[in-house]
């Protein structure tokens, strides 16, 4: 897994549920689906961004991402990120 050395910090935008120690069933189902499309062959690759309570906004990328239908993928998981944000202010 590598991760972006060249960003500092991006402030704003919807405050991370830091003070919440307990796991997050919405979090864990996700992970389990994407780990039921690996075990069945298809699941190549991925990237996941995520935001965790000691590490802050973190991406990570795994197997096989070299694709441009990732990078439109990423596109609109981006859009969708910034559409969340106009949302909460």
């Amino acid at each position: 897994m590598t991760e972006a050395s060249n960003v500092i910090a991006l402030h704003g935008g919807i405050a991370h549920p830091s003070a919440r120690a307990e796991p997050s069933p919405e979090v864990i189902a996700g992970l389990e689906e994407m780990l039921e499309r690996a075990k069945a062959g298809r699941l190549s690759g991925f990237t996941i961004i995520g935001e965790d309570a000691e590490q802050g906004a973190f991406h990570a990328s795994v197997g096989f991402v070299g694709s441009f239908a990732m990078i439109g993928a990423l596109e609109g998981a981006k859009l969708f990120l910034l559409d969340m944000q106009d949302d909460e202010g």
